[in-house]
């Protein structure tokens, strides 16, 4: 690239000059001439002009006026002349600073200041953290190839700026997850719990309940633990993994009963389940279905009024699994904003992060299905969702 700004410069600069060497040869010409017509107020011209004449015969030339001493001449004169001569003896020098200060100043007006403000501003909105802006200035030359550099940069800033906070979002979403999926393994457990000590001391358990009991309880610790090592494993949600194996039906409705069961009893609700589940073989990832189950029926007991309705069926590689309680169901702000994360409705308390509807949708998501939410006739509120199985 060709030093533009250097040769504006000087186009700048050799107009300023050129002017100023016109300027003062006028102003000298004017100055010259005055002082000129003020010396022949004192020389007796028919003899200026015969002593001219022949000085012109003899030598070719025009001698000058002989210079009149001030003191004959009048203060008026005296004066003026004085002016003429200081006018035509500096005015060269006296342009030459006026047109190198003028076209200085003109060429920083034109082509420095607003690049230069434009880079300033840049640099401080940049400083403050400010990356909502654009950098713009349209001159092919040295600052505009740098103002251009430097909207690049602001670009990239945003850009990483962007991918930074997404990462923090990311990473905030998995810490919610993680917090909101251990909920319900850990209540299903408590619910064990509860049980052995309220029944066991009393000898009202047999053996085959408590091995029952504690297989469950086991089975709660072999998920938490699994899930641990998942959420150690990944980054983003979007990264999980699904693992399909072939589960029997009648085990995952008998795991989906014990979570209502476990449910109910905490939120003192009722329940009703139905199946229309042909298929005795489903392939699926049994643990990402059952978070998804657990968050759904967690919300719907909270939000219910007496009880709830689970139905399951299965059509040609889709199990479809839909929850509806008898509660207000969702206000029509809530119907297009409950899927998104840390979306809380107006009756969720300090204990729910506004996840658990966004996670069992990415994880329907990942396995080929959808959820979709709505408010069915006669009132309460309907979650389905669908996995490929």
């Amino acid at each position: 690239m060709g030093s533009k700004i250097k040769q504006s410069l000087f186009k700048y600069l050799i107009i300023s000059l050129t002017l100023a060497i016109i300027l003062s040869v006028v102003v000298q010409g004017i100055a010259q001439n005055i002082s000129t017509n003020i010396q022949l107020k004192y020389v007796d011209q028919p003899k200026l002009y015969e002593y001219q004449n022949g000085y012109s015969d003899l030598f070719g030339d025009v001698p000058e006026i002989p210079e009149i001493p001030s003191e004959i001449m009048k203060a008026q004169d005296r004066v003026i002349k004085e002016i003429c001569d200081f006018a035509s003896n500096w005015c060269v020098l006296f342009f030459t600073f006026i047109g190198v200060f003028l076209s200085l100043s003109l060429f920083y007006k034109r082509r420095l200041k607003i690049p230069f403000t434009i880079l300033n501003e840049a640099a401080e909105k940049i400083g403050k953290q400010d990356l909502n802006f654009k950098i713009t200035y349209n001159y092919d030359d040295e600052l505009g190839y740098l103002c251009t550099v430097f909207e690049k940069m602001r670009e990239k800033l945003e850009e990483n700026n962007c991918l930074m906070w997404n990462m923090v979002d990311e990473q905030k979403q998995m810490r919610s997850a993680f917090s909101h999926d251990l909920r319900t393994p850990l209540t299903v457990m408590k619910g064990y719990v509860e049980y052995l000590l309220l029944y066991y001391p009393e000898n009202k358990l047999s053996k085959e309940k408590i091995l029952e009991v504690l297989g469950e309880l086991q089975s709660q610790t072999e998920r938490i633990s699994c899930f641990a090592d998942t959420m150690r494993s990944i980054n983003r949600l979007d990264e999980i993994v699904i693992n399909r194996e072939c589960i029997n039906k009648d085990e995952l409705l008998m795991k989906a009963e014990t979570i209502l069961t476990v449910l109910a009893q905490k939120y003192e609700k009722q329940f009703e389940i139905h199946s229309e589940i042909g298929k005795q073989q489903l392939y699926l990832d049994l643990s990402v279905f059952l978070e998804i189950f657990e968050n759904l029926i967690d919300n719907a007991m909270r939000f219910a009024v007496c009880s709830i309705k689970v139905e399951f069926s299965y059509f040609p590689s889709r199990l479809t699994v839909s929850v509806r309680d008898d509660g207000k169901g969702f206000r029509p702000d809530e119907l297009k904003n409950v899927v998104k994360p840390y979306y809380h409705g107006e009756n969720a308390g300090a204990e729910h992060y506004g996840m658990g509807l966004y996670i069992c949708k990415m994880l329907c998501e990942k396995q080929g299905g959808f959820l979709q939410v709505y408010n069915p006739p006669g009132g309460g509120a309907y979650v389905e969702f669908y996995i490929v199985a």
